[in-house]
């Protein structure tokens, strides 16, 4: 099984959500280790309670910061995570539930759906908070 890594290409250009994109991506390494070692079914389940927490907390903390900026597409933003949340939310669940461990395929939802935010979600924001505090430093520079 392939890990996926932090790289540089996923940054969206604001260093305190990188980091806490960095910690998601640790956090789903943390279950990818325990699915190789083919861990209890009972330490992946926290594992993954680990992420989901993680998840809320990274979400709050970015659109504290959205609204902050006032963040224009922040209601839409939101809406993403609170569907993502829902996504992962019930995923856990289905894994709670099972008797089988996780598998390649459930390392793969988790990836592709911390990947979708990232480079979808986040990189809209990163790009309009960097145009903005690029606009805001030539008008202190005009002045």
């Amino acid at each position: 099984m392939a890990s996926q890594k932090w790289n540089d290409q996923y940054s969206v250009g604001i260093a305190a959500l990188d980091q806490i994109h960095r910690k998601l991506f640790g956090a789903i390494g943390e279950i990818e280790n325990a699915i190789a070692q083919d861990a209890p079914r009972e330490e992946t389940n926290q594992l993954l309670r680990l992420l989901m927490e993680a998840s809320h907390e990274h979400f709050a903390e970015e659109e504290m910061a959205m609204r902050v900026a006032q963040y224009p597409s922040l209601q839409p933003h939101c809406e993403n995570h609170r569907r993502l949340a829902e996504k992962l939310e019930a995923f856990i669940a289905r894994h709670d539930l099972k008797e089988r461990k996780m598998n390649c395929r459930s390392i793969n939802f988790l990836r592709d759906w911390l990947l979708y935010h990232i480079q979808n979600d986040d990189a809209r924001y990163g790009a309009w908070f960097q145009d903005r505090a690029c606009r805001e430093a030539a008008k202190k520079q005009a002045a």
